[in-house]
């Protein structure tokens, strides 16, 4: 999703994302961000053109934080039989892994609609990937009812709807949809 930052590009990036939580779309500049990051207007220019770019980059460095969060979940629960659960769990706790971006979310829906409307294809491609070794055993895929896209961008969307809106049933929702995506079970033949 976005290549690696230095110290000083993703510490910028870090106030700027802060800064659109706590002062909105409207009052996002250059000099708003500088105060944050604890740094010069100057010192961001020579990373950033523009609060355009800024926001290019806080786009990038949202994105890259959520490939590392699903990479992280995975490398830490690598078993294949609960890789749907843990990537689907990754998603829906995005917001402890990086709780700036939904707090962005919060104080701004229409600017993080317009986000995640140009944006949610990078995402899908992420949890499209961490489900790739077991998306053949999903019999809905198999039969060609949906497909790996589709699959994907609905992990994406309970994962949104899970961080936007409580539910005292949330943390059993992973372990649902994993249950939905291995199909029935056998039946045991009676003897």
């Amino acid at each position: 999703m976005a290549p690696p930052l230095n110290n000083r590009a993703e510490s910028i990036l870090e106030a700027a994302l802060r800064t659109l939580a706590r002062q909105g779309a409207d009052n996002f500049s250059i000099v708003n961000i500088a105060r944050e990051a604890h740094v010069s207007r100057r010192t961001i220019y020579r990373y950033y053109s523009s609060t355009a770019d800024v926001l290019a980059g806080v786009a990038a460095y949202v994105g890259g934080s959520f490939a590392r969060a699903i990479e992280e979940a995975v490398s830490a629960t690598p078993d294949l039989d609960r890789r749907f659960e843990v990537v689907m769990t990754a998603t829906m706790r995005y917001g402890d892994y990086q709780p700036a971006a939904i707090a962005v979310m919060r104080m701004e829906p229409a600017f993080t609609i317009e986000f995640l409307s140009n944006t949610i294809g990078d995402y899908v491609e992420v949890v499209r990937a961490a489900i790739a070794p077991v998306i053949g055993s999903v019999p809905a895929v198999t039969e060609g009812r949906i497909s790996e896209e589709q699959l994907a961008e609905l992990i994406i969307r309970i994962g949104i709807s899970g961080f936007l809106i409580p539910s005292p049933v949330l943390d059993t929702m992973p372990a649902a949809m994993a249950s939905l995506m291995a199909g029935p079970k056998p039946r045991r033949r009676r003897a």
